[in-house]
């Protein structure tokens, strides 16, 4: 039996949730009024395998909520739901111990997904927060997979890490002291030498291969 906390300040229901899980597990869905202050010995308590949880709820901060979840209930894995579109707050997510990030509102299908890769223990990040795409993909995911961080020059590095960071083209052209141009034909190199499309791919292979920066 999976059991599912949600803690989602309106976004999602146990209705919605109930949809989301498939026939493959059971699962028993806890609801609970719970804030910021509240939600790590809730947790606790409940010891639940899945908490979904809106970043949104007043009072959350990234590093010091998910710390004081995990500390007290390490087993649990956390869907965290974000209004967020900005690869760095991924980022600052995934490094505090969040395991799938999501829109506010989360479509059904979507938020199956994310359920089943979380419970695999494996990451799961919305391609839509980034892209305004499809659902996304199991950051683990792939066939092949693409290169290895040493197939990108060291400028190419720079300019991953700038735009996983949150940076566009213009900013990072400013702060290597290049062309806006010349950041486009890099971003377009990387791509191609990745085999990656969209700036969500792109920030899964930058925090699966530990470029990104995730302080301030």
């Amino acid at each position: 039996m999976t059991r599912i906390l949600i803690c989602a300040n309106g976004a999602i229901d146990k209705a919605e949730l109930a949809q989301a899980c498939t026939p493959e597990f059971e699962a028993e869905i806890l609801s609970e009024d719970c804030d910021v202050a509240s939600i790590a010995g809730v947790a606790a308590g409940l010891a639940p395998d899945v908490l979904v949880l809106d970043t949104g709820l007043p009072g959350f901060n990234v590093r010091s909520t998910i710390q004081q979840i995990l500390e007290r209930s390490q087993n649990t894995r956390i869907v965290a739901l974000s209004a967020s579109s900005l690869p760095r707050d991924i980022v600052k997510l995934v490094a505090a111990g969040a395991q799938a990030y999501l829109p506010r509102f989360p479509k059904i299908g979507e938020l199956r997904d994310a359920l089943e890769t979380v419970i695999n223990n494996r990451i799961y990040i919305s391609q839509r927060l980034t892209d305004n795409g499809s659902s996304g993909r199991d950051i683990s995911s792939s066939h092949s997979g693409p290169a290895g961080p040493e197939a990108l020059t060291p400028r190419e590095r720079d300019i991953l890490k700038l735009l996983t960071d949150g940076n566009t083209s213009r900013k990072i052209a400013a702060a290597l002291g290049i062309s806006e141009k010349t950041v486009e034909s890099h971003r377009g190199n990387i791509k191609a030498k990745l085999g990656l499309s969209s700036v969500a791919e792109l920030t899964k292979y930058a925090i699966r291969h530990k470029i990104t920066t995730l302080d301030g």
